[in-house]
């Protein structure tokens, strides 16, 4: 066997003093937080969904206090601070319950909550940015038409309804839509969609009206929206019963009806939406819906008539009731998990703060609920 030698030339060797090595400190990478996932701070402004987990189990009153009322507009709030309107005034009070400012600004709706500010509008056509913290009226829009609702979420802004059939932006479109609203908006990033005393649901965007629906008859509070359609409930009239009817808001057929459905008696408040469509009625029964076809999935009964949009945390659905409890129902089969009774009916729905929630009811009180 012949093995090859490869010879390499020999380089000179410096006699050079031995380097110093510095640690050098390590490579901090610059990892972000996890986003914090907050509860949707207005649950049906849109749907009736919130992101918030369910409590998971039976709750009972651990606080309360009166403010007037009757309390009929969503409560708004987080784990810290919760506001509520009665009588025209704007209230904060803490989540366990420690009432804080109070602004009489002649308020209107629901408010919107923000990270400083709480967005709610008026009787004297403004909406009010109120300061969390001091309660301090701030910013505020140019004096119209009494807002009807709330304000919603649109086009990187907020949007309003007023009584004279106007809607308004922050970023500064108006349309004058010549209907009577019934009730409080919902919308998507760029349409606001509300229903109005003639019967019928609209579509309204910066360039105007871009559809009018017929509504089987007056509305029942405003609109719940999915992905595709939206979602109205509608009062008994001439002898039939009421319902609830879905109309198309994206494609070829938008502003078009896609079904209807009619409940025993009439719905009381606005259907909510997630995985089926929910819907309170008189008749002490919350309906459950197919979203594609309106067919009945289940009926979940109680003693008396339901009064709020069912509020979605899980699979739980959180409703009030005439009969003066709250429900908590099975979003799956209808099912009854519990229920607990606050001594007057439950007209405002439920908001879920941290790891309790508050409920407003017929007798002016604010209720604060924990398991």
């Amino acid at each position: 066997m012949i093995w090859l030698t490869t010879m390499w030339p020999l380089a000179c060797v410096k006699n050079e003093p031995p380097r110093e090595i510095v640690a050098l400190p390590p490579v901090v990478e610059d990892v972000k937080p996890p986003p914090v996932v907050r509860p949707d701070p207005l649950p049906s402004w849109r749907s009736g969904f919130t992101s918030a987990p369910a409590l998971g189990q039976r709750v009972a009153e651990t606080w309360g206090f009166t403010l007037g009322g009757p309390i009929t507009e969503p409560i708004a709030g987080d784990a810290s601070q919760a506001f509520a309107v009665a009588d025209g005034r704007l209230v904060a009070f803490s989540a366990d319950g420690k009432r804080g400012w109070d602004a009489r600004i002649d308020a209107r709706g629901g408010p919107y909550l923000l990270d400083s500010s709480v967005i709610v509008g008026g009787g004297d056509g403004r909406v009010h940015w109120v300061d969390r913290a001091t309660g301090k009226d701030g910013t505020v829009t140019e004096p119209g038409g009494a807002v009807v609702g709330r304000v919603v979420p649109v086009d990187g802004g907020f949007a309003w309804v007023t009584a004279t059939g106007q809607v308004s932006s922050t970023a500064g479109w108006n349309v004058a839509a010549g209907v009577v609203p019934s009730a409080r908006p919902a919308a998507d990033g760029s349409t606001v969609y509300f229903a109005s005393t003639d019967a019928k649901l609209h579509a309204v965007g910066p360039k105007g009206v871009a559809w009018s629906c017929p509504l089987p008859a007056p509305p029942v509070d405003g609109p719940a929206l999915d992905a595709e359609r939206a979602y109205v409930s509608y009062g008994a009239q001439g002898g039939e019963p009421g319902g609830v009817v879905a109309v198309w808001r994206v494609g070829a057929d938008a502003g078009k009806e896609a079904w209807r459905f009619q409940t025993g008696f009439a719905p009381e408040a606005a259907p909510a939406v997630h995985e089926a469509v929910y819907v309170p009625d008189k008749d002490g029964t919350v309906y459950a819906l197919d979203p594609v076809s309106g067919s009945k999935l289940w009926g979940a009964e109680g003693y008396g008539e339901f009064l709020t949009q069912p509020v979605i945390a899980g699979k739980t659905l959180y409703v009030g009731n005439g009969d003066g409890a709250l429900y908590a129902i099975d979003s799956f089969d209808g099912g009854i998990d519990w229920k607990l009774q606050l001594g007057a009916p439950v007209t405002a729905e439920p908001a879920l703060l941290g790891t309790g929630m508050v409920v407003g009811l017929a007798n002016g009180r604010v209720v604060g609920l924990r398991p």
